[in-house]
């Protein structure tokens, strides 16, 4: 469930338990429950039925989109996404400034046939992206 829709599931479900408090207390006052408070209620159960219908949608795919040109790999994609470009190419030409992909890529990269990084070599990549930015 996206966090827009637990926000407002949260809101409408503190506005229903408000309400239902609020009845609760007439009814057991004495008095006497009045249209408009059912009306709200029925609102409310109709709001929760609606958000429950769109929690229960498939969520959408994350998203990367590819550009290559002149043998140069950018992309774009979705926020929270981890993308990691390998160029076998400049691999073939010097493995040892190349590198492999990070090891939690390794379940992607052996059926590929892409190396993985191990240990120093992880910690090394990790820092020259990073000091790259």
């Amino acid at each position: 469930m996206s966090t827009g829709i637990n926000q407002i599931l949260k809101l409408m479900l503190q506005r229903l338990t408000e309400k239902v408090a609020r009845l609760n207390s007439i009814q057991h006052s004495g008095g006497k429950v009045v249209a408009e408070d059912w009306a709200e209620l029925y609102q409310l159960e109709n709001e929760a039925r609606a958000i429950l219908e769109t929690a229960s949608q498939p969520t959408a795919k994350p998203r990367v989109l590819i550009l290559v040109k002149g043998g140069v790999a950018d992309y774009v994609c979705d926020d929270g996404i981890d993308v990691e470009i390998f160029d076998r190419d400049n691999y073939e030409v010097d493995p040892e400034e190349t590198g492999g992909v990070p090891r939690h890529y390794a379940d992607l990269a052996t059926p590929i046939d892409v190396p993985v990084n191990e240990g120093a070599r992880e910690a090394l990549t990790e820092y020259n992206l990073s000091s790259a930015k």
